[in-house]
């Protein structure tokens, strides 16, 4: 599966227009589409489709939400409740305000689940 492909199960499984997955990699939408019609173009394509780049750091955060939570619908829910790590603001709206923030919801998901607290599930750390 390429980034892009990773990055359209993404959309679907979020419920994502493509000018909200445009606004999530902090790209112009023209940018996204642009990576659309090149697919199959060159056998020689980059790995990360360019102006993309921030793309790695969504399929980090869905692939590690996909570790914690079994449903599709909790990771949604996560993603849309405000949570203390972020000021008590949602991490979609995080993730949504800069390409650093994006960074840094993927490092505290990577970290805050790995290290889980003894008497605790890693989801709950989530919370």
């Amino acid at each position: 599966m390429t980034v892009l492909d990773e990055l359209l199960f993404i959309q679907r499984e979020w419920g994502l227009s493509d000018p909200q997955l445009a606004d999530l990699l902090h790209v112009p939408l023209i940018r996204l589409e642009e990576a659309r019609a090149n697919v199959g173009q060159s056998p020689m394509q980059p790995t990360i489709p360019p102006g993309l780049e921030c793309g790695i750091h969504l399929i980090s955060i869905h692939r590690r939400l996909c570790q914690v939570f079994d449903q599709k619908e909790k990771r949604v829910e996560w993603l849309d409740t405000p949570h203390s790590a972020f000021g008590d603001t949602r991490p979609m709206a995080v993730m949504l305000s800069s390409a650093d923030n994006l960074a840094w919801v993927a490092y505290f998901l990577a970290h805050a689940s790995a290290r889980p607290s003894q008497n605790r599930e890693p989801s709950q750390e989530l919370h």
